[in-house]
């Protein structure tokens, strides 16, 4: 279910190797189908109903047909749309993780929706008071508990929380936008997790679960976006006196304006007066603009920055795009002969700067506590930094081994701890139903039991045709990429 203008990611689950998915729309006028990054993507156009249909093809089967129904409506007919949506769902498929998901997201669209609010400037500035705030998240619960309602009485189980949006639309049209948050606002509140600020064409999405570390000591901090001439925009953090913060203590969420047929090659770049450089940054349909997370005063903006690697490209198509995506924001290097070798060993060290800059993490000011690390290492400033955001732990006799493989249970257990994390989703309640796929479970350490699970359940992981995990074994370059690249995709 969209509004007229949305977009939305198409997924396909338990898809065999060899196997090509075509989507297709029964009328165009109501929505089209094209690929970003290579992956299928509906933009709704006009309110009505249509049938979206997937056939897949595979050499030596007969083509397989499944579909599934489309909504574009209206903000004013949202909640009652969806009501109707969900009661049209066959019983056979209210479990179909597809389904669910997106029958999770489109809740999360009508709760935002009730939860808007164009509030008045006070001398030019948008004030985010705790009066406003109280208001959304106020909307926002009673539209959860609608929808939550909705969904349990069709018997429809979510696969993880609904995330709850707020969404605050100054006045459009303008080349300077100034928006003043005051700590009270925000801190310690649980009935709300985002807050998005709209800006023109541009938006920045506070988390409010971090607002404690993004205030810090300070009671109210001041954002000032201002258009540039390169179609980005200049950030400012101020404090309440109105002199400019270098950065903040966490990260906030800034979406610029982009139009991309293919987002591969495309990073939100950074800039303040020198060199720009590349900080990752992916195409979000549903917002139409390239995400990236910040915490610097600086110039944003969206540029291409392809990058490839001969060596990846006899690969299957999931690695090679993998690679190219990641490579292309900076968040994957090649070795000095210009290759990726996604075949070598990952190294601790290596897995930790992914990590780091793809999570935002890099902070120039962190400093270590480990007896095998110290700069001018390359990989200080990434292993200074995960410590500081708890990312990658060392070990207990205070070194952190950064040459040391990592090994697959290890790099799994992270990427589902930042997607249980950051997105909401549900450990398994019983593992076992996914591990079981294995033949060689018991290579799978306690510990690692239900984040292993989460993964298998989200597809961080394929279960390969031999159907062993080897858990404990060091993985390669190329494995942490397509997992890295899976996991950037649901986030």
């Amino acid at each position: 279910m969209l509004q007229p203008g949305g977009q939305q990611i198409i997924t396909a689950s338990n898809v065999l190797s060899g196997t090509q998915v075509t989507y297709t729309i029964d009328d165009p006028s109501i929505g089209t189908v094209s690929n970003v990054n290579g992956i299928p993507v509906i933009t709704a156009k006009k309110s009505g109903q249509t049938v979206v249909r997937a056939t897949a093809t595979r050499a030596g089967f007969p083509d397989e047909t499944a579909y599934f129904l489309l909504y574009v409506v209206d903000g004013s007919m949202l909640s009652n749309t969806y009501l109707t949506a969900i009661g049209s769902i066959p019983d056979a498929d209210r479990q179909n993780p597809v389904i669910v998901e997106g029958l999770t997201q489109a809740g999360e669209l009508v709760i935002t929706a009730a939860s808007s609010e164009k509030p008045t400037p006070v001398n030019g500035q948008l004030v985010i008071t705790p009066e406003l705030i109280e208001r959304l998240a106020g909307n926002a619960s009673k539209t959860k508990l609608a929808v939550k309602q909705a969904l349990s009485e069709n018997r429809i189980a979510l696969a993880r929380e609904l995330i709850v949006n707020g969404e605050i639309l100054p006045s459009s049209g303008q080349n300077e936008y100034i928006f003043k948050l005051y700590k009270d606002s925000l801190v310690g509140r649980k009935d709300i997790d985002y807050i998005t600020i709209h800006a023109g064409d541009a938006k920045l999405v506070l988390n409010v679960a971090t607002a404690d570390r993004l205030f810090d000591s300070r009671t109210v901090i001041v954002i000032r976006l201002v258009k540039a001439n390169n179609g980005g925009f200049h950030v400012q953090f101020l404090d309440a006196q109105g002199q400019e913060l270098p950065n903040v203590s966490s990260n906030i969420m800034l979406i610029l304006p982009a139009n991309q047929t293919n987002a591969t090659h495309t990073s939100v770049f950074y800039s303040n007066g020198k060199k720009a450089q590349p900080i990752g940054g992916k195409f979000n349909p549903s917002q139409n603009g390239m995400e990236a997370e910040i915490n610097r005063s600086g110039t944003y903006f969206v540029g291409e920055n392809p990058k490839s690697f001969p060596d990846v490209d006899d690969r299957d198509p999931e690695l090679q795009q993998a690679v190219q995506f990641l490579a292309s924001k900076g968040i994957v290097t090649g070795k000095d002969n210009g290759n990726f070798e996604p075949d070598s060993l990952l190294t601790r060290a290596e897995f930790t700067a992914m990590l780091v800059r793809a999570f935002y993490a890099l902070d120039e000011t962190a400093t270590e506590s480990f007896s095998d690390v110290h700069p001018p290492q390359w990989h200080h400033p990434y292993i200074a930094s995960s410590e500081k955001k708890h990312i990658v732990e060392g070990y207990p006799d205070g070194t952190f081994k950064p040459d040391k493989t990592i090994s697959r249970e290890e790099m799994t257990a992270i990427g589902a701890r930042y997607l249980h994390e950051k997105k909401h989703y549900y450990y398994p309640a019983n593992p076992e139903d996914y591990l079981k796929q294995f033949v060689d479970k018991e290579t799978i350490s306690n510990w690692a039991k239900p984040t292993m699970s989460l993964a298998v359940k989200q597809h961080l992981i394929n279960v390969p045709a031999n159907k062993r995990i080897n858990a404990r074994e060091a993985v390669t370059r190329g494995e942490a990429a397509r997992m890295l690249y899976r996991l950037y995709l649901l986030l």
